[in-house]
Order: C-alpha cells, then sequence, then structure tokens
C-alpha cells in the first residue's frame, strides 16, 4: 500500500487509533489493507445483494466475486444468487468467479475452487497481504490445482 499505519491503540469500543508512518493523500473508497488480521466479515453486503439482484435480472452470465476467504463465502454467493434467480423466474444462475486476495483465501484455496465455477488470483492485492515473493509460489500452486 501507499500509506502504512501503525496501530497505537484500541478503545472498548473497538475504534482503532493509528500512527503515520509515512506521508500521502488519503481519499474516499479506497481500500485497506490489515496483512496477517482475519477479518470477521459478512460475505455479502446490502450493496452486494443489491448488485448481485440486478446482475440476476438483467441475464449477466458471471460475476466476480471480490474479498472471498473461504468456501463459506462463495457458498453465500451462490445462495444469494439461488434465492435471486427463483424470484425472478431464470433457470440457471449466473457462474461465480472467485477473487482469490488474501492469506486466509490462500490457505482456503482448495475449498474456494470446488465452490466456485472458476477463480480469479488478484496478484496485486495478494502481494500487499503476503509477502511479495511469495505471491509467485502461491499463484503457481493454485493455478495447478485448477488446471488438475
Amino acid at each position: 500500500g501507499l500509506i502504512a499505519l501503525e496501530v497505537v491503540g484500541v478503545d472498548p469500543g473497538g475504534r482503532v487509533t493509528t500512527r503515520a508512518l509515512n506521508s500521502g493523500p488519503i481519499k474516499q473508497r479506497k481500500g485497506v489493507n490489515l496483512p496477517g488480521c482475519e477479518l470477521k466479515l459478512p460475505a455479502l453486503t446490502a450493496k452486494d445483494r443489491e448488485d448481485l439482484r440486478w446482475g440476476v435480472e438483467v441475464g449477466v452470465d458471471a460475476v466476480a466475486a471480490s474479498f472471498i476467504r473461504s468456501a463459506a463465502n462463495v457458498r453465500a454467493v451462490v445462495a444469494h444468487l439461488d434465492r435471486c434467480c427463483a424470484e425472478v423466474g431464470r433457470a440457471r444462475r449466473p457462474l461465480v468467479i472467485s477473487k482469490v486476495e488474501s492469506r486466509e483465501g490462500v490457505e482456503n484455496f482448495d475449498g474456494i475452487l470446488r465452490a466456485s465455477d472458476g477463480v480469479m488470483i488478484a496478484r496485486g492485492d495478494l502481494g500487499v497481504e503476503i509477502p511479495f515473493e511469495a505471491v509467485f509460489k502461491a499463484q503457481k500452486e493454485m493455478v495447478a490445482k485448477c488446471n488438475a
């Protein structure tokens, strides 16, 4: 990432205080990477559910599911797509292409691969989440599993 922050405190309510280790612009709608942290976030946000429903309604063939960390995340996307398809009378759901872009996603890759219709390896994001030199090995191993 461009800006590195060090956590200097966490209050009882969970608010995190950080100190900038370098300088640079902070802008809206930018991603934040927390290498080494397992985030307990839902697989789908309300906006994701809305967007997936719209995709089903307009007939998209495939969706790229971001921030997939486990097979359970993929199953949540598939289940939502199945519900949307049933509600609008669509026979086949869009294919689910899971984006692997975190250490947790690499560690859970076998399950993610089994649950997905395809995978996308987000090397740029992986290079922030795991040591840069480990990205190439992880990519090679994941691609080999895809081709098996």
